[in-house]
């Protein structure tokens, strides 16, 4: 079993290693990463380089893009909860917090922090729930056998619109981005 999680885990790292974007060939401008304050998983709301004058004019550059930047909110697709299949109130075992935010600044699945456009008229607005840790990350603090639950941030992939000031171009990159808080388990050996 570990055998094949350690293979497993080497295809995946080698995989990732060597895939390139089809960006890749293209030099991309060095975005300053603003002060650590404004940022949570690695997406900043507020950035005092961000070049908003720039951004416009690149955004009324590429009328294109205009349909995707309407300022809807993304958000995780909402599943079948068991609340809506009895019709009765149920609360998670994990506690989270709603989270909304307009990030300027991210950093991508490649690793590379980039410009979000988000301008007047023009914006992307996430929305997500993180796990609200403060007492603690324990989903069920009562004994269950030999079970030990601990509550775990779940991410996912979305694609926002980016904008690069030096090539003065428009493009999709893909951001992690987190979407809710799930109670996990693992058996505790004596």
């Amino acid at each position: 079993m570990n055998a094949k999680l350690v293979l497993l885990l080497q295809v995946v790292l080698l995989v990732d290693a060597s895939s390139r974007s089809r960006y890749s060939h293209r030099t991309h401008e060095a975005v300053k990463q603003p002060d650590s304050f404004d940022c949570m998983f690695n997406i900043c709301e507020s950035d005092p380089h961000y070049p908003e004058e720039a951004v416009k004019r690149i955004v009324n550059q590429h009328r294109s893009f205009h349909s995707f930047l309407t300022g809807r909110v993304i958000e995780p697709i909402q599943g079948v909860s068991i609340s809506t299949r009895s019709h009765k109130e149920s609360k998670p075992f994990c506690k989270m917090v709603d989270v909304q935010v307009t990030p300027k600044t991210m950093t991508d699945v490649e690793n590379v922090k980039r410009r979000i456009v988000n301008v007047r008229n023009h914006s992307q607005i996430l929305k997500f729930q993180k796990c609200n840790l403060e007492g603690g990350d324990q989903c069920y603090e009562e004994r269950i056998l030999d079970i030990k639950t601990k509550c775990v941030q779940m991410y996912s992939n979305i694609k926002l619109v980016t904008a690069d000031v030096t090539n003065e171009v428009l493009e999709y990159h893909i951001f992690r981005i987190p979407t809710t808080c799930v109670c996990t388990y693992i058996k505790k050996f004596t």
